[in-house]
């Protein structure tokens, strides 16, 4: 530490320079079935996503895929416990959709089975991303 002088008069060599060593935050939804999987969307992380912002993911880009992979609308959605994802808002926005959902009462939260993309993908994901990169 440097007391008694003005930052100006200090060489930048010798200044403390904070530097992020995490990756941006990034959010991503996708989907897998039996009859494929959707498209992979990223959210934007500038905002909070609450549950507005999810029911616009859901009716722009989730249930879409959805029903082109389903068109006679025979498939079960299903979601983590974020708050977005129970909230009432969204449940009534699916409710009113006629579309089948594991309501947040009835999910299983700890089932490998049940959860590929927390279990499986996601790993997969991550080991790609990461692959080669040195440990810190």
């Amino acid at each position: 530490m440097v007391y008694g002088t003005k930052k100006s008069k200090i060489a930048p060599s010798r200044l403390y320079h904070e530097q992020n060593s995490f990756s941006k935050k990034i959010m991503v939804s996708a989907g897998v079935s039996f009859n494929g999987k959707t498209r992979i969307h990223f959210l934007d992380m500038s905002t909070k996503v609450d549950s507005e912002a999810y029911v616009n993911l859901l009716n722009d880009s989730l249930l879409p895929d959805c029903d082109e992979l389903y068109p006679a609308a025979d498939f079960t959605f299903m979601q983590d416990g974020a708050t977005s994802h129970t909230s009432h808002f969204t449940t009534s926005f699916l409710e009113d959709k006629n579309v089948d959902f594991i309501k947040k009462d009835e999910w299983p939260p700890n089932s490998p089975d049940l959860n590929l993309m927390d279990y499986a993908i996601w790993n997969q994901l991550r080991d790609a991303v990461y692959k080669g990169r040195k440990e810190p």
